[in-house]
């Protein structure tokens, strides 16, 4: 196979393709329309094993069957089919965004019942914390927050967003306690801004903040984000979680309630 080919077939892998159907595909679009027999002296592919791509490929809507003369033929459909190929897969990116966090709280719920008591996650850089963000979206009910900075502030706009709506889509309500006394509007999700989220000022004479705290099921995350250095723990423990939540709804009943303003997140001292 030249060189141009093999580039070919490796670009049809990159649409979900394996090689041999690639490289059916890439013969039927050089032939009128040729037999399972035919295709397999070409490729050199087994003749059964060519039924069953060729089965594949018309399920891709790459290839379509023809009886000519009295014998079933195959033909390719034009190559601006491939095109669906990405929508499939972008299809399959979607549903596999949305099944990330139950699949995360799956395995987090294996891990916390195996009986080896609590566990210790570190992360650091933006990725890191982006998977300790994607994590709390396992929040049941409630996500509590030690607020140092909006997620705005360290991960990108569109990321951020996402994560507010699917706070909305799961319905959790987001409490936070902040030392700034004014907050800035932050967010196109209207709906996460005016029903899903509080927040408290607490005086930092009373209590500095300096660390980002996540505080939601059995889990403890903290992070902290010092010289463009982003540095993540994340503690599985129903102990320290309790803990962690009674503190938080002490400072809380102590805090300052802020007053909303608009509906994308401004707020300010009541």
């Amino acid at each position: 196979m030249s060189t141009k080919m093999d580039n070919i077939t490796n670009d049809l892998t990159l649409l979900g393709l394996t090689q041999d159907e690639a490289t059916v595909y890439l013969t039927l679009l050089q032939n009128d329309a040729l037999s399972p027999l035919e295709l397999s002296r070409v490729t050199k592919i087994g003749r059964s094993k060519v039924y069953r791509l060729l089965e594949r490929l018309h399920d891709a809507g790459l290839s379509q069957s023809q009886i000519i003369n009295g014998k079933l033929r195959f033909r390719a459909q034009p190559y601006q089919y491939l095109e669906g190929l990405i929508r499939q897969q972008e299809v399959k990116t979607s549903e596999l965004k949305r099944a990330l966090p139950s699949m995360f709280g799956d395995i987090a719920n294996l891990l916390s019942n195996d009986g080896l008591g609590s566990r210790i996650h570190y992360y650091s850089g933006p990725e890191g914390l982006k998977q300790v963000t994607l994590n709390s979206l396992e929040a049941k009910n409630e996500l509590l927050i030690f607020e140092i900075k909006d997620l705005g502030a360290f991960l990108d706009f569109g990321f951020a967003e996402e994560v507010r709506r699917d706070f909305v889509q799961h319905d959790v309500r987001v409490r936070e306690i902040s030392s700034e006394p004014e907050v800035t509007p932050w967010t196109k999700v209207t709906e996460f801004a005016t029903k899903h989220w509080n927040c408290r000022y607490i005086d930092p004479g009373d209590l500095e903040i300096e660390v980002e705290v996540l505080i939601y099921n059995h889990t403890v995350a903290m992070y902290n984000y010092h010289q463009g250095e982003i540095f993540c723990i994340e503690i599985q423990s129903r102990a320290i979680a309790n803990m962690q939540r009674q503190l938080f709804n002490f400072v809380w009943n102590k805090a300052t309630p802020m007053r909303k303003i608009g509906n994308e997140g401004a707020a300010k001292l009541a």
